[in-house]
């Protein structure tokens, strides 16, 4: 069975820019580099393209170095051919031998590989030919008698071969999967493997023939000899699996005065990536590649790093961080959403059972006639009727007693554990108007005869504007009235929560009603609800019921229920309602009365509890990767 690499996850960046000296003569970048999976629609990346970082298995990734002398004048072309067709035939190769053991990949690789590499590229470089036949797709006669005298026996008898020198370049190529890393080198270039502990090592080594500028290359009739492979594992060799793999052409290499400095400027890549991640390096790479070109070799460079992270490197662990920061944003932004959908189903509950209460009563009655009547055939006529007499005075005495009482304890009397409720007594945001403070219980408006329908109106209308207060509704809530009160938008920003204990009509006059309501509520950050009695006034324009003022219930000693009720600054808005109710002005020849209003003890409004902010771990300072000694 094949060994499996244990970390998965491997990411990949690359970077090709033009080298300074063909910036001052006004030539092509003549590198190339290409990669999958692609980050883009196109077949490849290519020449000096910037996508983000790529992550995933299998990652092939392929560069070229086009010759830069004149006689190679579509090098760029060539070299861009080499690495599109690597890439591609590597995908194919990682396929097809997926099922084979390591033995038959290795021998696979080192006799089809090269084979169909240079097949395809001669095939592109015919084709390219043959659609740009001008002057300049074909070698000129100075370039084949330059040839000629080179002494190249093979370019003299072919005129083919002498066509494909335009398009001379070399070829690196590295393909990693979750079982073996396979790595390809024709030509001059690096490619450099760096351990878990640091050290640096070549796959494939230099080759000794090579001397100076000297090179093999596509273009070669024999360039198959050439090729040169590396695997990992390897077993002739104890190598562990490396944690980052460089590849790069000759003009990064031949910016660094010795082989110990550009193996330095690999680890200094794999340092900065285990600690800030490749993200950061890819930011700074274009930057850092002109500056080696521009004081060392001038040529084009080209350069790939493949990196392996582990759960445990820092660059893993912010990244992790952050995700679970977005998420945590992203659920507390859903949470409203949530809570709105639990309390909803339990608000529809309470609505059903106010609305069937008195079928409960009629229910109720029905059976005690029915008791009563087969009773009555027992008992005779009289007693029959003394006993219904007696049942209604008992429902009467019940309904009564049901009547909501003035609490002496005033708004806030009310208690529950399991909700925490809004301290609506803040004067600020408590949409409630009194009469004056002599205003007895007799003076209260009883029941009287309205029609049903008008009844049920009114009632659902005040039940509406609690059910907006409770689910935060602002604007639902001020569409109610007929002119809303100060603070109104703020005490509905801010409760937690809204609960009507009962609502009933109770009076009604041409244009002016009243309804009884018992309701309790809790602001955001309170620790007891607060409980509120009285009546909510509406008045009708053009046939359309709105709010005007609240009253709340009177205690028992005649002043108004307002222990927790702070009305500083709060004022009726509906000037028709104000000049009905305004309260005359004292009589300086009576005693003042003995029932002056308390004073009221102002509680501000709670402030809602913010989850504390997370604070991401500021990463170590970066320090960019200047070439050493150039």
């Amino acid at each position: 069975m094949n060994p499996t690499i244990k970390q998965p996850t491997w990411q990949l960046i690359g970077q090709s820019v033009r080298g300074s000296s063909h910036v001052r003569t006004d030539k092509p970048n003549q590198d190339a580099i290409a990669w999958s999976p692609c980050t883009d629609d196109t077949s490849a990346e290519w020449l000096d393209a910037t996508s983000d970082v790529v992550e995933g298995l299998p990652i092939i990734v392929a560069i070229a170095d086009g010759h830069g002398s004149d006689r190679y004048v579509h090098s760029d072309r060539g070299s861009r051919f080499a690495v599109e067709i690597t890439v591609s035939l590597l995908s194919e190769f990682i396929a097809n031998y997926q099922e084979a053991s390591l033995r038959e990949m290795r021998r696979a690789a080192q006799e089809v590989l090269p084979t169909q590499i240079l097949r395809r590229w001669k095939e592109r470089v015919e084709n390219d030919i043959t659609e740009n036949t001008s002057a300049e797709s074909v070698q000129s006669e100075e370039s084949t008698e330059s040839a000629v005298e080179e002494g190249n026996s093979a370019l003299r008898q072919n005129t083919n071969a002498v066509s494909l020198i335009a398009y001379g370049a070399t070829l690196l190529a590295c393909a990693v999967t979750s079982t073996y890393i396979l790595y390809l080198q024709l030509g001059d270039g690096d490619i450099l493997a760096v351990s878990a502990d640091g050290s640096v090592d070549r796959p494939i080594g230099k080759d000794d023939l090579l001397i100076a500028n000297e090179t093999y290359s596509l273009c070669q009739p024999d360039a198959k000899n050439y090729f040169r492979f590396a695997f990992w594992p390897d077993a002739l060799s104890s190598s562990e699996l490396p944690t980052l793999i460089m590849l790069s052409t000759d003009g990064y290499a031949n910016s660094f005065e010795t082989e110990s400095d550009f193996c330095s400027a690999a680890k200094d890549y794999w340092e900065m990536a285990q600690e800030r991640g490749l993200d950061v390096v890819r930011e700074r790479l274009k930057g850092w590649l002109d500056e080696t070109s521009a004081h060392g070799s001038g040529d084009d460079i080209t350069l790939a790093i493949v990196k392996r992270f582990s759960e445990d490197d820092p660059a893993i662990k912010e990244k992790r961080f952050a995700a679970v920061e977005e998420t945590v944003v992203v659920h507390k932004k859903e949470l409203p959403e949530i809570k709105d959908s639990v309390a909803r189903p339990e608000q529809n509950f309470q609505v059903l059972s106010q609305r069937h209460r008195p079928l409960q009563w009629a229910v109720g009655i029905l059976a005690l006639l029915l008791v009563i009547g087969v009773f009555g055939i027992n008992k005779g006529y009289r007693e029959v009727r003394a006993t219904i007499k007696n049942c209604i005075a008992a429902v009467d005495a019940h309904l009564a007693k049901s009547k909501p009482a003035a609490s002496s304890e005033g708004y806030g009397s009310g208690s529950s554990e399991k909700h925490p409720m809004p301290t609506l007594t803040d004067s600020s945001v408590l949409p409630v108007v009194l009469p004056d403070a002599n205003h007895v219980e007799s003076e209260w408006p009883k029941p009287t005869s309205t029609p049903t329908v008008v009844q049920d109106e009114l009632v659902a209308l005040v039940r509406q504007y609690y059910a907006a207060l409770d689910r935060r509704d602002d604007k639902s809530a001020v569409a109610l009235w007929k002119n809303p009160p100060k603070g109104l938008t703020t005490l509905a920003k801010n409760v937690d929560y809204f609960k009507v204990n009962e609502a009933s009509f109770r009076s009604a006059e041409s244009d002016h009603a009243s309804v009884w309501v018992d309701v309790i509520g809790k602001s955001v950050g309170a620790v007891e609800p607060e409980h509120w009695q009285g009546l909510v006034k509406l008045q009708s324009n053009a046939g359309k019921w709105g709010i005007v003022a609240m009253s709340p219930a009177p205690s028992e000693d005649g002043n108004r229920n307002q222990q927790n009720v702070n009305l500083k600054g709060i004022e009726a808005k509906n000037d028709t309602y104000k000049s009905a109710h305004k309260a005359k002005p004292p009589d300086a020849s009576k005693p003042k009365s003995n029932h002056a209003k308390a004073s009221p003890t102002k509680q501000p409004l709670a402030k809602a509890i913010k989850p504390k902010k997370i604070t991401k771990p500021k990463p170590p300072k970066s320090t960019a990767i200047p070439p050493k000694k150039l």
